[in-house]
């Protein structure tokens, strides 16, 4: 009965949900499902409506007008993914409670379009995600009696306390080989609040933190994405004068085709 309900459209949609756990109409439209805002908004509003989706508002700031919604499964929206499609209910991302805090937004969104850029990338060039775990998803339980507590799946221990949170880790693999990439997005221009992150980040390289943690036996890429190239920029240079970088110059890639 679910299936004739919906049309192909809308399971595609569905389906996307399952892997990003939220989407813009915008984002709907740059992953292909639909060509037009109006189509696509029809489409997830009927969604909605039967209670497989759900949508996130966050109205409006001044000066940039109505913040885009945020669509996102719902139980019933997975339970058909699960029963009717055959999907493992490990690979549907959905979430059990709405955390999405407006204070995050945008920088969330900017996540999502980078996961969303790979996948395609992916895609296109036959590569196999393994995994892209955005600093958003979610281990252990919301209540401390209850085993572990809830912590992002990207947490990496620099020792017994202190941690970074990569905004994204991924790996993929080109043919036999996988690759693994840990990932900043950078929607300011704080250079000294960058550097620092990459300090650690270059203390997880060195010690070999991301090898552990994903059982990979060589080392990984440290990809940054930035919102202005100017702040890119700042961070190089500011990089090349560092000592503590030294030496890895040659590792630099601009990828901003600029």
């Amino acid at each position: 009965m679910i299936k004739a309900i919906l049309t192909n459209k809308q399971l595609e949609s569905l389906r996307h949900l399952s892997i990003f756990k939220y989407l813009t109409i915008s984002q709907f439209i740059n992953l292909g499902v639909q060509k037009h805002r109006s189509h696509t908004q029809t489409m997830l509003s009927e969604l909605v409506k039967f209670n497989f989706v759900d949508a996130i508002t966050f109205g409006s700031i001044p000066k940039q007008g109505r913040l885009e919604y945020v669509y996102c499964l719902k139980k019933k929206g997975a339970a058909i993914l699960e029963n009717s499609f055959g999907i493992n209910k490990e690979n549907i991302l959905y979430p059990k409670s709405n955390s999405y805090f407006k204070a995050e937004y945008f920088h969330r969104i900017a996540t999502l379009n980078a996961h969303i850029s790979f996948y395609l990338w992916a895609n296109k060039n036959d590569k196999e995600i393994i995994f892209f775990n955005r600093d958003f998803d979610m281990l252990g339980n919301t209540r401390k009696t209850k085993g572990k507590p809830l912590q992002s799946m990207n947490r990496i221990y620099l020792d017994d306390s202190a941690y970074i949170i990569p905004d994204f880790a991924c790996m993929f693999r080109s043919n036999s080989k996988k690759v693994l990439f840990l990932g900043e997005i950078t929607c300011g221009h704080d250079t000294k609040l960058i550097i620092e992150k990459l300090k650690n980040h270059l203390y997880v390289l060195q010690n070999g933190l991301a090898k552990s943690k994903y059982e990979h036996d060589k080392g990984h890429y440290i990809t940054w994405v930035f919102e202005r190239k100017g702040a890119m920029n700042s961070v190089m240079k500011r990089m090349r004068e560092e000592s503590i970088f030294s030496g890895t110059e040659r590792f630099f890639r601009n990828c901003s085709g600029g």
